[in-house]
């Protein structure tokens, strides 16, 4: 069962091309994700150990998994807003719509896409990030 339904109400940025990409990234929020977790805090961990024989751990600020899931940090200063974390959902999006597409190729599409968005396009984004921390996205 898709998360949110849009009712026949078509929401549009006046950019055809952009229109087309935003329905694509709902339709994989919708259909390919499973769920959507907002944590405290989402960290990458590496297999592999760097010269002091530690392994290297990065703060990310999304990350899709390998089931699908999409994790968000709610860390303020990474996100200062709903509307940043709804960026970074955009941007997991997107790798689950093009999972061949190369990390800074995707950056480049995120940036491109998100300032030709319409605020109403952003506002459908901004609803699909949970409310709470430790909460997934329930609208099923």
């Amino acid at each position: 069962m898709p998360r949110r339904q849009n009712k026949g109400i078509h929401i549009t940025s006046g950019d055809a091309l952009v229109d087309f990409l935003f329905a694509q990234a709902l339709r994989t929020l919708n259909q390919t994700v499973g769920d959507i977790f907002l944590n405290t805090a989402v960290f990458f961990v590496s297999r592999k150990k760097k010269k002091g024989g530690k392994k290297s751990i990065q703060t990310l600020c999304g990350l899709l998994t390998e089931d699908d899931d999409i994790h968000l940090s709610a860390s303020k200063s990474l996100h200062p807003n709903r509307r940043a974390i709804a960026k970074t959902l955009l941007h997991e999006a997107l790798h689950a719509t093009f999972a061949e597409m190369e990390e800074r190729h995707i950056l480049q599409f995120e940036d491109r896409l998100w300032e030709r968005l319409s605020p109403q396009q952003i506002s459908l984004l901004c609803a699909y990030v949970p409310r709470r921390v430790g909460r997934k996205h329930y609208d099923r």
